[in-house]
């Protein structure tokens, strides 16, 4: 089974970028929401602080978006025969949000047992203990957009890749199909000029002869070339219209 690009692109990488990801995702929250209450995103921020409380929640993250990686994985080997609809992405979408969510509650409990202090406003904590899983559970479904983004992005380009592949297998093989319906004609036809040629002008026949020689080393030498020289497509351009001007005459009148 052909693994799926986007994983295959991914995935060789994957322990680096998702705990930095995550990193990224925890200050980048803490900034805006710093900057929300103070108006400064870097003045007064207690590093040490914020990384003994906030440890829980890289881990969190960093748990959530292996999660998301590891589900649309196994999605997409699962449905890769069968093809992708909008159906299978609602499958995933939710088997990640229902899943996602109990590992957000399990996190939440590890929060609120490892590093929330007891307050006197139990309300107060409560609500902020709930905000805090709300704001999990929206960075899940906002994570898992922006990876199946990328993952279609990915895959259309991979498609368009494929398609331009297969026109040129097609343009080759049309090509090569050609050249082989041609060739046997071509020789029949230099060999009837060749023939009278031999009778009415000897040394046109041998230069003949030579030129149809030098024609066929190199549709032989260069069939199975995708590039070649110019100067060797210009000679066989030349050996190519001496032999059919011999055939055609006064009939056939090519310019340079």
């Amino acid at each position: 089974m052909l693994q799926n690009p986007y994983i295959k692109g991914v995935s060789k990488s994957i322990h680096f970028w998702l705990p930095v990801t995550a990193f990224a995702v925890f200050f980048l929250l803490l900034g805006l929401l710093h900057y929300v209450n103070t108006g400064n995103a870097i003045q007064g921020f207690d590093m040490p602080g914020l990384l003994r409380e906030g440890w829980l929640v890289i881990v969190q993250l960093i748990v959530t978006l292996y999660f998301i990686f590891y589900s649309i994985q196994f999605f997409d080997r699962k449905f890769q025969r069968k093809g992708f609809s909008i159906r299978y992405y609602i499958y995933e979408m939710v088997f990640v949000l229902v899943a996602g969510f109990f590992v957000n509650l399990f996190f939440h409990y590890l929060f609120v047992t490892l590093i929330v202090v007891p307050e006197n406003d139990v309300k107060s904590l409560e609500q902020r203990m709930v905000n805090l899983q709300e704001m999990m559970q929206i960075l899940l479904l906002m994570m898992y957009g922006l990876m199946t983004g990328f993952r279609i992005f990915k895959n259309l380009q991979q498609k368009q890749m494929e398609v331009l592949q297969w026109q040129k297998e097609f343009a080759q093989t049309q090509f090569e199909a050609l050249k082989n319906q041609l060739n046997p004609h071509f020789l029949f036809n230099s060999l009837s000029v060749l023939t009278s040629l031999v009778y009415a002008d000897a040394d046109k026949a041998e230069e003949f002869i030579e030129k149809l020689s030098r024609t066929y080393r190199y549709l032989l030498d260069q069939r199975e070339k995708d590039a070649v020289k110019l100067s060797l497509e210009l000679e066989f351009l030349k050996n190519f219209r001496f032999l059919t001007e011999q055939r055609y005459g006064t009939k056939l009148h090519i310019t340079e």
